[in-house]
């Protein structure tokens, strides 16, 4: 379950290494099947708060061809937004007047701010459950490990406590 390192010294003797190594998953043994559910949703909310990124670029995308089709193309019908229409904008007009376009401009740009607000509202809050999760996983995982060390430190014989001392007990408590 855990490897030793062996390295080599000058005369090309192995000797082990006391730096134990474990898997990935070997970090999670200690956790309780909700806390681990609790880490991966965590995660998953983590990811899921950076689709709103990939999502403003879209509605940015879709904002800089509305500014170009009204303001340029008037005898031509304007292209589809289906972000912006979503959101309340993202009309398309065939042979539009300037007035129209401009019209239809501001409703674009009214979209884009309710379509950005929902976007960063929900990323924002994504972001606040993964972290909240992923913590209160890892508290509640490395206080069980605490817990554990204290119990196996205190069934130890007397003359171990003799033998340790008190900082080193400290200082791996609060590890």
């Amino acid at each position: 379950m855990i490897d030793k390192k062996k390295k080599k010294n000058k005369d090309n003797e192995t000797e082990e290494d006391f730096e134990d190594r474990i898997s990935f998953f070997q970090i999670f043994r200690y956790g309780k099947w909700y806390e681990l559910l609790a880490t991966v949703v965590g995660v998953v909310f983590g990811m899921a708060s950076g689709f709103g990124i990939c999502f403003n670029l879209v509605t940015f995308g879709e904002i800089t061809t509305a500014l170009v089709c009204r303001t340029t193309y008037y005898e031509v019908t304007s292209s589809r937004l289906p972000v912006l229409e979503y959101f309340g904008g993202g009309r398309q007009l065939t042979n539009a007047s300037y007035e129209e376009n401009m019209a239809a401009l501001i409703e674009d740009g009214e979209a884009l701010l309710l379509s950005m607000v929902f976007s960063i509202g929900l990323s924002w809050v994504l972001v606040i459950l993964a972290v909240w999760l992923v913590n209160w996983s890892a508290l509640k995982q490395i206080t069980r490990i605490r817990s554990m060390f204290l119990r196996s430190v205190l069934r130890q014989d007397m003359y171990w406590y003799d033998t340790d001392t008190s900082f080193n007990l400290a200082s791996r408590m609060s590890e």
